[in-house]
């Protein structure tokens, strides 16, 4: 079996595609980590922030029965603007 010969510009070409790939994703691994590690920390600030605020604005409501306000301030809450949606189920 004949051994087969490789030119210095395929070996270079070879050697910079894997080189490169490496490096990206090293760089795409350790960037996604970062962002999501501050994409998580935005959500629970978030969330934290509309909790507080659905328990301020819900406590009178909720304590009084009053339906319609409770469904005016989760319709306000559930906008496409909000990162989350809330749900409250009263049973009669």
């Amino acid at each position: 079996m004949a051994l087969r010969k490789f030119s210095v510009a395929n070996i270079v070409a070879a050697t910079l595609v894997t080189v490169t790939t490496l490096v990206f994703g090293i760089y795409s691994t350790a960037d996604y980590s970062t962002r999501k590690k501050a994409e998580r920390a935005r959500l629970r600030q978030v969330t934290g922030s509309q909790a507080n605020e659905l328990a301020v604005a819900l406590a009178l409501p909720v304590w009084n029965i009053d339906r319609a306000q409770i469904e005016r301030i989760l319709d306000s809450q559930a906008l496409p603007a909000s990162s989350i949606s809330c749900t409250l189920l009263l049973t009669a």
